[in-house]
C-alpha cells in the first residue's frame, strides 16, 4: 500500500525511523525529498514476495451460545512484522450505543499505546452508509473482513433467534460532584423506533424542564440558580422524566451517576393466567398442551388423583416437567404466569386439549357456566404476526379472553445484521485484538516485487489511481529496477521518473566521471520520461557512530525535492537546476564532477550534482534520456506531461455532450483560456500568443468517422522554454582610431 506523507514525521510514523546500510536509503530520500522542499509524497514499502500479511484472531459475536459465531476479522493493509505493534480496541458507539460500536486503531511502541485511527458509530448491516467493511476501507493499517456475512453463504435451515432489544439509550452520566447543571427550558427528545421496521412510526416525545414540569414532578421544588440552570441530582432528573413521559416508556435510576430510559415494551413473552374463585381447576379428563411458534407439545397431563381440584402448583408442575424449557412462577390467589426461557423468542401459549369430550374449565363445584380463569397476554413478539388466541374455548360465557395487542417487531432473523447481538465482543483495555502473523518474508527483494501485480496492487502499482508525476526507487540504480521504473512511467502517461546513477553506500568506493559514462551508455534503452543524477550525495548520518558521523545516500530523493520546489517558486517550465537549485543537508559527493568532465556527461544526458564555490552542492543538469532531440530538456518534457493532464482533467465535463460544432467551439474556449493564462505566467515562447501556442478543434481534427466513433479531438502546439545550458561569452578588443 501507498503511505501519504506531508512531512518526514509522517514517513517516521508510518514506516519506522533512519536505518544504516542501504536499508536507510528509502528513509534517507524521503527526508531529503522533504528538506530539498517537496510537500507531498507517497512512499510504498516492497518487501519479498514470500512476505505474508499479519491478521487477527476472528473477533467473536455477542450472540451466545458455545461457541458464539465470528463476527469481524481484521487484517493488515500490507505484509511485514510491522503489524504485530497494531493494537485494535472494540468499543461503545458514541451515538447508538444499542446498534453500533466503535473501532480504536492503535499503535504499541515499547508499550506506550498511541492512537492511529478511529471509526465510530460502525455497524455490520452491509446495506448502511456506516458498514464497518466499508468505512474501514480508508484505513491505511488493516481492512475488516465480516465473518458473519461470509457464513451466510453456507445454506442453513431458517431459523429465529431472539435478539436483546436495542435499548433506548438516553442516558446521562452525572460530574464529579453528582449534580447536573440544567438550563432552564431545556428540551430532551426521547425516540423509540423499530430498525427492523422502518414502515412503522417511531414514537417520539418531548421532556421540557420548565419550571412548571419541574415543580410538577418534585416536592420540595428544585431553586433556579442565579445563572438560569437548574442544579439537580440524578434521582431529580429522573422523575421529571418520569413524570413528563407516556407509558410507551420507562425511566430507571439504577444509581446516582446516571438515569437510564428504556422502551415500556420491553417484556419477556409470557402467558399470564388468573386463577378463578376459589383458586382450583376441574380438570377431569383433560390434558395442558403448550404451544411455542407454532409447534404443539405433546399433551401434558395433570395429577389424575386430583384433576377436579387442580390447584396452580400442581399445574405448574405439570408444565416445568414437560422439558419444553418453561419457567412457570406464582402470584397470588392461584395466578401463574409461563415465560418461554429455552428460546429467547419462545412465545407460549396455553391450551386445554380435549381427551374424549370438549374442554371444559370450571369452578371447583362445577357448575356451568359459572366465571372460568381470566387468560392475557402479555407478550414481546419477534415478529410481526397477530395475537395467537391462548386457550379453546367453552361456551363464550364461561371464558372471559383478553387476547392484548399486536405489537411492533424488534426481533431479528438469524441472519439478520440488524441483530445488535452481531457487533463484535467488546474488548477491555487489557484485552485488545492482536494483528499477529505478519512476516519480512525470506531472501532478496527483487526488480519483479518492485513491479508488482494490476490486480493486487503491489511494487509500483500501489500507486495506480494516485495523483503523482515524480517516481522514485532510491538506490535500485541497476538495469532491471531502471527498466521498472521506466516503464511504469511511460504506460501511465503522467508520470515522470528519477533514476540513481551509478554510486554506493559504501564509504571507499568512489564511481569516476569516466566509469559513470559507460554505465549510461550501455542503458539498454531510453526514455523521455526519464531523467538520471549522478554522483551520490554525503550527508549527516544519525544511525553512525563517531564524532559527525556522514554517509552516502542516492540523490533522486532530493532532486525529486529540488523538483517539487521549483514547481511550487517558478512552475514546471523552468529546468530544476541552477545555482537556485540547491541541494540541502549534503554535505559532499561521492565523485567531483569538473568542467571537463560536464562536457562529456552533459551530452551522455547525465545530470551532474557539483559544488561550487559561494554556492554549495547544486543540481546542474537537466537533460531526459530521451533519443527524441525534441524531449532533450526535462522542463519541455513535464511541461507536456503537465499540459496533458491538466487538459484532461479540465475536460471531463465534454464527456457525453452532443459532438458537434457547438461542442468543438465551447473546448477551444476552454483551451485557449488555460493557456492565455499559462502565457501570461511566462511558460512558453513568443511575444504573442499566436507566436507561443496554436489550439485547434474544429472538422479538420474532428472528422466524421471519429464522430462516429465518439471521438472528439482537440490538437495544441506550444513552444517551450528551452534551458540555457551553456553561457558563451565573445571577448574582443576594441581599437581606438584616430579622426
Amino acid at each position: 500500500m501507498a503511505h501519504f506523507c506531508t512531512s518526514f514525521a509522517d514517513y517516521q510514523k508510518h514506516l519506522g525511523e533512519l536505518l544504516p546500510g542501504e536499508r536507510g536509503l528509502l528513509g534517507h530520500a524521503v527526508n531529503g525529498f522533504f528538506a530539498a522542499g517537496g510537500k507531498r509524497a507517497y512512499v510504498v514499502r516492497v518487501l519479498p514476495s514470500n512476505a505474508v500479511k499479519g491478521q487477527s484472531s476472528p473477533v467473536p459475536s455477542r450472540i451466545g451460545g458455545a461457541p458464539p459465531p465470528s463476527s469481524l476479522q481484521f487484517v493488515a493493509r500490507g505484509a511485514g512484522i510491522w503489524s504485530t505493534n497494531l493494537r485494535i480496541f472494540i468499543g461503545a458507539s458514541t451515538n447508538f450505543l444499542a446498534d453500533a460500536f466503535r473501532v480504536d486503531v492503535k499503535w504499541s511502541d515499547n508499550g506506550a499505546i498511541k492512537p492511529l485511527e478511529t471509526f465510530d458509530d460502525v455497524r455490520m448491516d452491509p446495506t448502511h452508509e456506516d458498514y464497518v467493511v466499508e468505512r474501514m476501507k480508508s484505513s491505511k493499517y488493516v481492512e475488516a473482513v465480516d465473518l458473519f456475512q461470509a457464513a451466510l453463504n453456507v445454506p442453513a435451515p431458517p431459523t429465529l433467534i431472539g435478539a436483546q432489544l436495542p435499548a433506548l439509550r438516553t442516558k446521562t452520566v452525572a460530574n464529579a460532584a453528582d449534580v447536573i447543571a440544567i438550563p432552564v427550558g431545556k428540551k430532551f427528545t426521547v425516540s423509540s423506533w423499530d430498525v427492523g421496521l422502518p414502515d412503522v412510526p417511531a414514537v417520539t416525545e418531548v421532556v421540557e424542564f420548565t419550571k412548571a414540569n419541574v415543580d410538577s414532578a418534585l416536592n420540595p421544588t428544585v431553586l433556579v440558580a442565579a445563572n438560569g440552570f437548574y442544579n439537580m441530582t440524578m434521582a431529580q432528573i429522573g422523575a421529571v422524566f418520569d413524570e413528563e413521559l407516556s407509558t410507551a416508556f420507562r425511566v430507571a435510576v439504577p444509581s446516582n451517576t446516571s438515569v437510564v430510559i428504556d422502551d415500556a415494551q420491553s417484556t419477556p413473552p409470557t402467558v399470564n393466567v388468573t386463577a378463578p374463585t376459589p383458586p382450583t381447576y376441574d380438570l377431569t379428563g383433560q390434558q395442558l398442551v403448550v404451544t411455542i411458534n407454532g409447534v404443539a407439545s405433546p399433551p401434558i397431563a395433570v395429577p389424575a388423583a386430583a384433576a377436579a381440584t387442580t390447584t396452580s402448583a400442581e399445574i405448574a408442575a405439570a408444565l416445568t416437567g414437560a422439558g419444553l424449557g418453561l419457567s412457570v412462577s406464582l402470584g397470588a390467589n392461584g395466578a401463574f404466569t409461563v415465560t418461554g426461557v429455552g428460546n429467547a423468542s419462545a412465545v407460549p401459549t396455553l391450551a386445554i386439549a380435549s381427551t374424549p369430550t370438549a374442554a371444559r374449565i370450571t369452578t371447583a363445584a362445577g357448575v356451568a357456566g359459572a366465571q372460568g380463569p381470566v387468560i392475557s397476554v402479555d407478550r414481546y413478539d419477534y415478529k410481526r404476526l397477530s395475537i395467537t388466541e391462548v386457550v379453546t374455548a367453552l361456551a363464550p360465557a364461561v371464558l372471559v379472553k383478553n387476547l392484548g395487542f399486536t405489537t411492533v417487531a424488534r426481533g431479528y432473523g438469524a441472519n439478520s445484521p440488524n441483530n445488535p447481538l452481531v457487533r463484535p465482543t467488546a474488548t477491555t483495555a487489557s484485552t485488545p485484538v492482536l494483528v499477529a502473523g505478519g512476516t519480512d518474508g525470506s531472501g532478496a527483494i527483487t526488480s519483479s516485487d518492485y513491479a508488482g501485480t494490476i490486480i493486487d496492487r503491489t511494487g509500483v502499482h500501489a500507486l495506480d489511481g494516485l495523483d503523482v508525476n515524480i517516481v522514485a526507487l532510491p538506490g535500485k540504480n541497476d538495469f532491471a529496477h531502471i527498466a521498472v521504473n521506466v516503464a511504469y512511467c511511460d504506460s501511465r502517461g503522467d508520470c515522470f521518473a528519477l533514476i540513481d546513477g551509478p554510486g554506493t553506500v559504501e564509504r571507499n568506493v568512489e564511481i569516476k566521471p569516466d566509469e559513470a559514462r559507460l554505465f549510461i551508455d550501455s542503458l539498454p534503452s531510453r526514455s523521455k520520461n526519464a531523467a538520471m543524477f549522478y554522483p551520490w550525495i554525503q550527508v549527516p548520518d544519525p544511525t553512525g557512530i563517531g564524532r559527525n558521523p556522514t554517509r552516502f545516500v542516492a540523490p533522486s530523493g532530493h532532486v525529486a525535492g529540488i523538483f517539487a520546489r521549483t514547481d511550487i517558486t517558478r512552475g514546471v517550465w523552468k529546468a530544476p537546476a541552477g545555482i537556485e537549485a540547491t541541494v540541502p543537508q549534503a554535505v559532499g559527493l561521492q565523485a567531483r564532477v569538473l568542467d571537463s568532465d560536464q562536457d562529456l556527461l552533459n551530452p551522455a544526458s547525465l545530470n551532474c550534482l557539483r559544488q561550487f564555490p559561494g554556492v554549495g552542492i547544486v543540481s546542474w543538469g537537466s537533460r531526459t534520456l530521451a533519443p527524441d532531440p525534441e524531449w532533450r530538456y526535462v522542463p519541455v518534457r513535464r511541461m507536456a506531461l503537465f499540459l496533458k493532464e491538466s487538459l484532461r482533467r479540465g475536460l471531463q465535463w465534454a464527456v457525453f455532450e452532443p459532438n458537434d460544432e457547438e461542442l468543438w467551439g465551447r473546448i477551444r474556449i476552454n483551451i485557449e483560456a488555460f493557456m492565455m493564462t499559462l502565457f501570461r505566467q511566462g511558460a512558453f515562447q513568443g511575444a504573442t500568443p499566436d507566436e507561443a501556442f496554436l489550439v485547434q478543434c474544429d472538422r479538420a481534427t474532428n472528422p466524421q468517422e471519429n464522430v462516429d466513433a465518439g471521438i472528439v479531438t482537440a490538437k495544441v502546439a506550444f513552444a517551450p522554454l528551452k534551458p540555457a545550458e551553456f553561457v558563451v561569452i565573445e571577448i574582443s578588443q576594441k581599437s581606438l582610431l584616430a579622426s
